[in-house]
């Protein structure tokens, strides 16, 4: 009996300590439970304040994108735009409006040498008489400057409705305006216009080169030979352009413009100091410039032949009568020829005949007679033949002349006196690399002048120039 009270007792003992070791467990149980609970809502309310800023950041999306949707158009361009950019590496889209843009030009520096007295050393048109004049006898003359150093920036506006929209401006220093020094070269618009494209269509608007004469000439960088043969100039203009598809055995360019007369020559025949309208703005309407191009293969492999058939009428009016006469009609037609004779000779010239054409820089000039009252005639032309020597080295041979009609000339006004001006000239360019280029032009100048004879010169001009 008494040893099974010990064994009752000892099962109740155990029992007892296993119940309070299970209540214990519990706890602990319940303790971690708690703690887990704590994390959990903790997290959920992480959880509820990060939904809040996604919803306000999802709200500011929409936002964004209804205004978007408000210009599509704008989105739709800047890829377009981006996308140019990525496929010709030459485009920058660094512009304030995203537009594409990049830059082009040279550094150049020129040393005149004119063994006679131009009527300006760094620009000429034109020998000045050394017969019954203050100017003496083979007055030479000598020169640096830096002027034809040039700047250009292209625009790609990309796509604005169905036309490719592009712009173009272009500076130098040749600017010549009164009181400054070599040291102090001003500024220049070369070219300033904006185009639209259509792919065969184009129309063009600003300031461009001259339609008529399209072809410049290798020696005479400052003046181009204007006065002395080659025609055409940069003026404020509004052009229409049709040109056929380049995989055309006969591709054809057509152009056809109206341009602001006076713009070049801002002739003021008058020279009333109460009347300062120039002539071409006092006639009331534009001039009109066209030119049919034709571009064809040629007999040498790989070069194509071009000829070109130009014209250009204007209209003057003045304040004062000149032998009963104010309005004057300045009018040109020529032609223009590109034309490879072998794998490395061409040869390219111009030639035209018109009547008051200062504008455009024909007659030597020369536009009206004041005491007649007519217009000044007269032709030219400039040819020249290029050999491509070797790939880095190109020369030129060639002439240009000038010739206004004699008897539309008055020898006792300045300004309308000069009877013949023309050059023998040539030149050579040798490609230096990385951009640089040098050479030497030498030209046989000579002017005739209706009282005061013959004056001739020879200029030497020596260039160097870093493009970019």
């Amino acid at each position: 009996m008494g040893k099974t009270v010990s064994i009752l007792f000892s099962i109740m003992i155990l029992a007892a300590g296993l119940g309070a070791q299970q209540e214990e467990t519990v706890e602990r149980r319940l303790e971690r439970l708690e703690r887990e609970n704590r994390r959990i809502n903790e997290e959920l309310k992480q959880s509820r304040e990060e939904n809040a800023r996604l919803s306000e950041r999802i709200e500011g999306l929409a936002s964004e994108a209804a205004d978007l949707r408000a210009s599509d158009g704008e989105l739709e361009k800047l890829v377009n735009v981006l996308g140019d950019a990525y496929d010709d590496p030459t485009w920058s889209p660094a512009t304030k409006s995203g537009k594409l843009i990049r830059f082009y030009g040279f550094l150049r520096t020129d040393i005149y040498y004119n063994t006679a007295r131009a009527n300006d050393p760094i620009i000429p048109f034109s020998v000045l008489p050394e017969k019954g004049t203050t100017y003496g006898a083979d007055d030479d003359q000598f020169a640096i400057d830096v002027r034809l150093t040039r700047l250009g920036i292209d625009l790609n506006a990309g796509k604005i409705g169905s036309a490719d929209v592009t712009g173009k401006l272009e500076m130098d220093f040749a600017n010549f305006t009164q009181g400054s020094t070599e040291s102090r070269p001003a500024i220049r618009i070369r070219l300033a216009y904006i185009d639209f494209d259509w792919g065969n269509w184009a129309v063009r608007i600003g300031q461009d080169w001259d339609i008529i004469s399209p072809l410049l000439p290798a020696v005479h960088s400052e003046l181009l030979l204007w006065g002395v043969g080659n025609l055409g100039d940069r003026r404020a203009m509004a052009q229409l352009i049709y040109e056929s598809d380049a995989t055309e055995d006969l591709r054809i360019k057509f152009e056809l413009a109206a341009g602001f007369t006076g713009a070049v020559d801002g002739a003021d025949n008058d020279g009333a100091p109460s009347r300062t309208t120039a002539d071409g703005v006092d006639s009331g309407h534009p001039h009109a410039q066209a030119r049919l191009g034709l571009n064809f293969g040629s007999w040498v492999e790989g070069k194509r032949a071009e000829i070109g058939f130009w014209g250009y009428v204007a209209g003057l009016e003045t304040d004062t009568k000149f032998n009963g006469e104010d309005h004057f009609t300045p009018y040109t037609v020529g032609i223009d020829i590109s034309l490879p004779l072998f794998a490395s000779v061409s040869f390219i010239a111009e030639a035209w005949y018109g009547q008051a054409l200062s504008d455009v820089r024909g007659n030597i000039l020369q536009d009206i007679n004041t005491a007649t009252g007519d217009e000044i005639e007269g032709w030219g032309g400039w040819a020249e033949i290029h050999w491509q020597t070797t790939q880095d080295f190109r020369l030129a041979i060639g002439a240009s002349i000038d010739d206004p009609k004699d008897g539309d000339l008055n020898g006792a006004v300045s300004g309308e006196n000069r009877e013949l001006n023309w050059t023998a000239y040539i030149s050579s360019k040798l490609d230096l690399g990385g951009g640089l280029y040098t050479g030497l032009d030498v030209i046989y100048w000579e002017t005739r002048y209706t009282v005061t004879g013959t004056a001739d010169m020879v200029r030497v001009n020596y260039w160097i120039q870093l493009n970019f």
